[in-house]
């Protein structure tokens, strides 16, 4: 039975990483679903290369494994403002830090800069004493030792970011050892809760700062004989220390929702304390400690432990803390007869990711909820003894596995974290609900989908992973664009792809003519709104079949006006009347002010603001009505009114003519006047029908260019002034 959405819940919107052997999350989910491991085990060649001593080779507990993420000390300093001399002085981690926060808030689908609401950061990363050492020992004399200590320092890395990205919600470091992250993931989730933030960042980092390879083996100790994790298994020894870098963003649920996120899955609640000293010793873990977390985060959650179907494991292989782990579960979960719940570790595909180990539990599940798939936790062959596994209804998962659930139940899962020193963390999951899902509402005709980068390189290079994407998750044009231009932010590099079908899209993305341009200044944006010869029949009616927003401004216009006058403005607009009555003012005027002001309006509601409104005759009514001067029912009585008193009026005609004003003045005579300077090299003349018959033969022979304007009256000329008392008084009932 699906679960109902409560005020506790956090919705997981984005989420990023680059792990051993997975450059993003999407390839960490493939090398998990394949059940790699992503360990390296050095060669002969490659250790001797390394310069390591033979009596190092030839040392039998010496384990040459390391599960080591590529490129962790490459960074784009430019894109963050900082220097050269400044990023090779940052910790490698602070810099993985930088990077997916910003791929995190990418895949949510928000810019810092222009999103509204507060973000809190909170950040577990590890120690990095050996390069704190390094910077004061090699630092550059020219970077200002106040500056040095930031920039060197880990624990600086939660307010840097904020700062650089304007995050201004709370920005905290978390150190709790090996929970770290997922004690981070917890107090982001309070914070969010005490709506200290409107969204939130938790992340767990883990980048090596010495140059050691591989590890000495200690019986007793972590790290593992062989190089492999091998959790809950018999031949386990320990794990190895891994490298990583995770960030997932959180939104209330409700809030989420109502936004249109897209929802990963779903934090019921979380729970973390510490064991104190009921224990074997301070690094030994608590089976009574780990036991009262679990059970207090189901009965926040108001779940019951039987209806949990795959629990994420600590995990690290040890021969102390597997068995004490699985203990603590058969503790809260206790014995049924009914169904198994399954067991796994990331550890056993990327070794110990340290302060990160959580988050990367806490988005393998994410990844298993979202997918429906379970991975498989490797090296699992024979049960550890010391394992009590026939006191609960635990089974390490050993295969992939399809992750069905009966009676439409929900899938639900728990990630557990346990940091030496005994801070223990707890974290209930459960799917997304489908009928929760918000829809997309795809939309036929053209979309636009702005691209933009620092430089030309980098905008290549996201364009060629808009076409990988696009090309291997099928996604929705409708969603693309609505997320490329709400929720990135542009940089001076700029394309774009204006496209109509999902085939369309990518042929323009493979284009090796591939416009670009460079953003000039923003000098603000103006709304101009024209006037009375611009009208046509079946105008705006693809944004009258797709765009909601136009599409109901203008039908509340259109029943207002049948109201007021008896009339259906809609035939003249869309149906069956002849294509010239649209022509008449009475109908005109309406006509066109009701699809200016929709129109502006439907951009508005894109986000699409104006700092400067203007228009030209009939247009000014749209632009003051868009600005507040008057209300939408007033503007719309004005402009009817307006209309019908000008088409009681004598007809007469309008030239538009491409010469300056002062050039037309000595051809002017009789009614003629001057409506309108358009610019300084163009004018329109007004008057009755036959003076202006006589001006445009004059037009001709003088050889001077115009173009008659389809009007059925001399606006803006002497021919209006008849109307201007009535017209009065009716403006002076406005507010």
């Amino acid at each position: 039975m699906k679960r109902k959405i409560s005020k506790k819940d956090i919705a997981i919107i984005g989420v990023s990483g680059t792990f051993p052997g997975s450059e993003n999350v999407r390839e960490f989910w493939g090398n998990l679903k394949e059940g790699k491991e992503l360990i390296h085990f050095y060669s002969e060649e490659e250790i001797i290369k390394m310069g390591i001593s033979e009596e190092q080779r030839n040392n039998p507990n010496y384990v040459f494994a390391d599960s080591l993420i590529e490129d962790s000390a490459h960074f784009d300093h430019k894109f963050f403002d900082y220097l050269s001399r400044e990023a090779a002085l940052m910790d490698p981690q602070i810099r993985k830090g930088f990077e997916q926060t910003w791929l995190a808030l990418e895949d949510a689908g928000y810019s810092p800069k222009k999103y509204k609401g507060k973000i809190g950061l909170y950040i577990g990363a590890s120690d990095n004493l050996n390069w704190r050492i390094y910077t004061q020992l090699a630092g550059d004399r020219t970077v200002n030792p106040f500056l040095l200590k930031q920039l060197s320092d880990k624990n600086q890395m939660a307010t840097l970011i904020a700062y650089k990205l304007n995050l201004t919600g709370p920005a905290m470091n978390i150190n709790t050892s090996c929970s770290s992250s997922l004690v981070a993931l917890h107090t982001a989730c309070r914070s969010l809760l005490f709506r200290e933030c409107d969204m939130a960042l938790a992340a767990g980092i883990s980048i090596r700062t010495d140059q050691e390879v591989g590890y000495p083996f200690e019986e007793g100790m972590i790290n593992s004989s062989d190089g492999h994790c091998k959790p809950f298994d018999k031949g386990a020894t320990g794990t190895l220390r891994g490298e990583g870098a995770a960030v997932v963003v959180l939104k209330r649920l409700e809030s989420a929702l109502e936004d249109g996120d897209h929802v990963y899955a779903v934090i019921k609640a979380s729970s973390s304390n510490n064991d104190g000293n009921t224990k074997v010793g301070y690094t030994a873990p608590s089976v009574e400690g780990q036991a009262k977390c679990i059970r207090h985060a189901y009965r926040v959650a108001g779940i019951d432990p039987s209806e949990v179907t795959y629990v994420e494991a600590h995990g690290t292989g040890t021969r102390l803390g597997d068995p004490i782990e699985v203990a603590a579960l058969n503790k809260v979960f206790g014995k049924g007869a009914e169904k198994k719940c399954l067991l796994g570790s990331v550890k056993s595909n990327i070794g110990h990711l340290d302060a990160g180990a959580g988050i990367a539990g806490l988005i393998k599940t994410t990844l298993a909820l979202k997918y429906k798939q379970i991975p498989e936790s490797l090296h699992y062959t024979t049960p550890n003894p010391e394992i009590p596994f026939e006191q609960g209804n635990f089974e390490v998962n050993k295969e992939l596995k399809n992750w069905t659930v009966q009676n439409e139940e929900a899938r639900i899962a728990g990630v557990s974290s346990f940091g030496i020193g005994g801070t223990n963390v707890h974290v209930v999951l459960q799917e997304m609900d489908g009928e929760l899902e918000e829809s997309t509402n795809v939309n036929s005709g053209f979309k636009i989908i702005p691209i933009s980068a620092k430089s030309d390189y980098s905008l290549n290079q996201y364009r060629k992973k808009l076409l990988q994407f696009a090309q291997e998750e099928n996604a929705s044009l409708t969603d693309l664009a609505y997320t490329f231009q709400t929720g990135r932010e542009m940089f001076e590099k700029r394309t774009f792809v204006i496209a109509d079908s999902q085939q369309d899209f990518l042929q323009q993305l493979k284009a090796d003519s591939f416009y670009t341009g460079v953003a000039g200044q923003n000098k603000g944006l103006c709304f101009m709104f024209p006037g009375q010869g611009s009208q046509y029949q079946n105008m705006g009616i693809q944004l009258f079949q797709n765009v909601a927003v136009y599409r109901n401004i203008l039908n509340e216009g259109l029943e207002e006006l049948t109201k007021q006058t008896g009339k259906d403005y809609r035939q003249t607009l869309f149906g069956n009347d002849a294509p010239d009555i649209i022509n008449q003012t009475n109908f005109t005027q309406p006509i066109l002010f009701l699809m200016e002001y929709a129109l502006a309006k439907t951009l508005i509601e894109y986000g699409i603001v104006p700092e400067i409104m203007i228009g030209h005759s009939l247009g000014e009514y749209a632009a003051a009505c868009v600005a507040n001067v008057f209300s939408f029912e007033d503007a719309l009585k004005l402009v009817l009114k307006r209309g019908n008193l000008i088409a009681q009026l004598e007809e007469g005609r309008m030239v538009a003519v491409a010469a300056p004003q002062n050039t037309v003045i000595p051809h002017l005579f009789g009614g003629l006047n001057i409506a309108a300077e358009n610019s300084p090299s163009t004018c329109v003349v007004s008057g009755n029908n036959k003076d202006v018959e006589e001006f445009i033969a004059k037009l001709g022979v003088v050889e001077i260019s115009f173009r008659e304007l389809k009007t059925s009256h001399a606006f803006h000329s002497t021919m209006m002034d008849e109307m201007l008392g009535e017209f009065r008084t009716e403006l002076e009932k406005v507010t």
